[in-house]
């Protein structure tokens, strides 16, 4: 049986996590975190999205954000959000 739908609604509260491949580091540095924050910032202008916490760790992340207008999938599955962590890891 698949994942119940999420439910989504404007200005829904969402806790977001994202982890690397088989757990392993997606922040190397302290330039890393930089990096990702500046686009996770570019993404809140972006998408009317405001970030209340976050923490960033070696091998994940946890944002909580509030959607005011797009989707959550629209946001989450944003390649600038996608692909930030794996800038010069390949």
């Amino acid at each position: 049986m698949g994942r119940a739908w999420r439910i989504e609604f404007e200005g829904a509260l969402y806790h977001i996590l994202s982890r690397g491949n088989e757990r392993k580091a997606i922040f190397y540095c302290d330039d890393d975190r930089h990096l990702f924050l500046d686009t996770l910032g570019e993404m809140s202008e972006r998408f009317a999205v405001d970030i209340f916490a976050y923490v960033l760790m070696d091998t994940h992340y946890h944002p909580r954000i509030v959607i005011y207008s797009s989707g959550i999938h629209q946001v989450i599955c944003n390649p600038l959000v996608l692909t930030i962590t794996g800038i010069g890891k390949n």
